[in-house]
């Protein structure tokens, strides 16, 4: 539920862009409880205007063998990306961009 509770987070982190400055020390203290060497923790990009403007790592990648979180940090995420392809297919389908009706081989 805690990763759950963060990842809703990551959806407000809009609010901390205020007159195109990133309030850095905002974002810090909304991860400040996966900041640490005993908790797994997370990588954060954000991205506005298709520039990569902010990038840091919070927590551990692996607690068994000290690896803390790191902007470059390379995660097996399994399955989990079938739900943003499920996501972006119906962020499409809502713009008329495409539609389920059609044929695969179309795409």
């Amino acid at each position: 539920m805690k990763h759950f509770t963060s990842m809703i987070l990551l959806l407000f982190l809009g609010s901390y862009l205020s007159f195109g400055q990133l309030n850095t020390e905002a974002i810090d203290a909304l991860f400040s409880e996966l900041n640490n060497n005993y908790t797994p923790g997370a990588a954060l990009g954000i991205v506005l205007d298709g520039q990569l403007i902010f990038k840091k790592g919070y927590g551990m990648a692996n607690l068994d063998h000290g690896i803390p979180i790191e902007p470059n940090s390379v995660f097996d995420i399994a399955s989990v990306s079938k739900q943003f392809g499920a996501f972006a297919i119906a962020m499409l389908v809502d713009k008329d961009l495409i539609s389920l009706d059609d044929d695969i081989r179309k795409y």
